[in-house]
């Protein structure tokens, strides 16, 4: 229902533009007008002079006897013809170029939502199919590079203009700003994509956005280098500029310096934001890899085989699609080692029982091994895991260990004694008909467990410790149930 209503709008605001680019085109023509006939004017007042000097000529039969100084007054005749010459040229150029520019301008005003229409349909059809071939990438990159430029150009032009002029100038070009950022954020998902691109036979699309950086790279180094020069060497600039327009009234060196100034280019920095997406991109798949087996933290680290798998296809796939500047191998190595070493310590900090523990000590082993088969330089595992100090896992299990032995034994001793000294029901007996307690079956029960654990990390300091810490825990237990029956007897009596 509203789409008439914006119709109206937007066609309210295309002829009030319109009417404004031919009164700005009928303005040049007419500036061009009256130039071309002060040119003529200056043609005649040129061609006058020089009849005035033929005639000077033939009056004087014999010019260097009658006036001493002829040569030199000669000389600066024509010296003064050159640089009349010279000005009428530049002029016409200048006018020319002026009238060029203009019409370019209006043409681009007129084309531009035509090419934006193209650049939207290739985009949407590329995000459709996020890793798919991208065959319109780079296409749209040199559309979208024009009309950037285009707009940098007209802005600059605009600065003398009103607010109003500039406000609604700007207005046309904010799709041109929204088609951009829709671009850079597909750059950026392709990134986060780069080993499904490669897993899915797409590696030129790999190379299509490195190309992209570059070019992207190498004009903002010319904009820093501008930057630069103008921080250091303003004043030196300003005054080569203005010579160079003074002299002999070459006016295309000063437009040439104003067009430099014109190129108001804003910093894509694609190579630090496709570096930092990938590294995103792996810390987000840690995350859910952590997430989805937070409540078992053994599962977490047996379905962490994808690692290795990552890495191999890094190496032999995706190191081919970038420069060798890039360094790329290294800098996803450290982020996988990063990443794995941030999520370790979540683990850690949720606290996981002791057989987690015991599993992740095994799994630092293998996965130092697993990177050494790999051939993982060293100094790309930075920091260590753990800070290189493993061997606190073990001292944190049997820490936990002890702890929960002493906890079992305490509350079972509670329960049992309890029971057996209030007889509210008889004595359990067993399939022998021998009289026992099930609390004790459990305690034994949970003892073993914890050794077969010990056992099988296959490190006798650890079974050692945990069989030593059974012994401390059990014996008191002994030493006590010898005295529970007299204490009871001394109970019931009192009763």
């Amino acid at each position: 229902m509203k789409i008439p209503a914006f119709r109206k709008k937007l066609e309210k605001e295309k002829a009030s533009i319109d009417i404004r680019l031919k009164s700005g085109v009928k303005e040049q023509l007419g500036q061009t007008s009256e130039s071309l006939r002060k040119l003529f004017s200056t043609r005649d007042n040129v061609q006058a002079i020089r009849d005035e000097m033929v005639i000077i000529d033939r009056t004087c039969s014999d010019p260097q006897s009658v006036v001493s100084t002829f040569d030199q007054i000669s000389r600066v005749c024509q010296l003064c013809l050159d640089a009349l010459d010279i000005l009428i040229n530049s002029q016409v150029s200048m006018v020319h170029r002026n009238f060029e520019q203009t019409e370019d301008m209006v043409n681009n005003l007129l084309e531009m939502d035509t090419r934006l229409d193209d650049i939207e349909e290739m985009l949407v059809t590329d995000q459709s199919v996020l890793l798919g071939p991208a065959p319109n990438l780079l296409p749209i990159h040199l559309q979208l590079t024009q009309l950037e430029n285009f707009r940098n150009e007209a802005m600059h032009q605009a600065k003398k203009a009103s607010a109003e002029s500039r406000n609604k100038l700007a207005r046309r070009f904010e799709r041109l700003t929204s088609i951009i950022e829709a671009f850079d954020e597909h750059l950026i998902q392709l990134c986060r994509n780069i080993l499904s691109l490669v897993r899915g036979g797409h590696p030129e699309v790999i190379v299509k956005i490195i190309k992209i950086a570059e070019v992207e790279g190498r004009e903002d180094e010319k904009v820093i280098s501008n930057v630069f020069y103008d921080a250091f060497h303003a004043n030196f600039v300003k005054a080569i500029a203005i010579r160079l327009v003074k002299k002999a009234a070459k006016l295309d060196a000063a437009s040439k310096f104003k067009s430099m100034q014109a190129n108001a280019r804003v910093f894509k920095h694609y190579r630090s934001k496709f570096m930092k997406a990938i590294a995103d991109t792996i810390k987000d798949k840690f995350d859910a890899a952590y997430v989805r087996d937070q409540n078992d933290p053994t599962a977490f680290l047996e379905n962490l085989g994808w690692i290795y798998q990552d890495l191999i296809v890094i190496e032999r796939d995706v190191v081919a699609c970038f420069p060798q500047d890039w360094d790329i191998y290294s800098h996803m190595v450290r982020e996988y080692h990063k990443a794995l070493n941030t999520t370790i310590q979540r683990l850690l900090a949720s606290e996981p029982d002791a057989t987690a523990l015991l599993t992740l000590h095994a799994w630092l082993k293998e996965y130092k091994s697993s990177m050494n088969e790999l051939d993982i330089p060293p100094e790309l595992l930075e920091p260590p895991l753990l800070g290189g100090n493993e061997q606190s896992l073990i001292d944190d299990y049997l820490k936990l260990i002890v702890k929960k032995l002493d906890e079992w034994s305490a509350n079972l001793m509670k329960t049992e004694l309890a029971e057996f000294t209030s007889r509210a029901e008889p004595p359990e007996l067993d399939a022998d008909g021998q009289y026992g307690m099930q609390g004790a079956v459990i305690l034994f029960q949970m003892v073993n467990q914890q050794v077969d654990a010990a056992m099988e990390s296959g490190q006798g300091m650890i079974l050692a410790r945990v069989i030593s810490e059974t012994n401390r825990v059990l014996t008191p237990s002994t030493r006590e149930w010898p005295s529970v029956p007299k204490r009871a007897r001394a109970d019931w009596s009192n009763t």
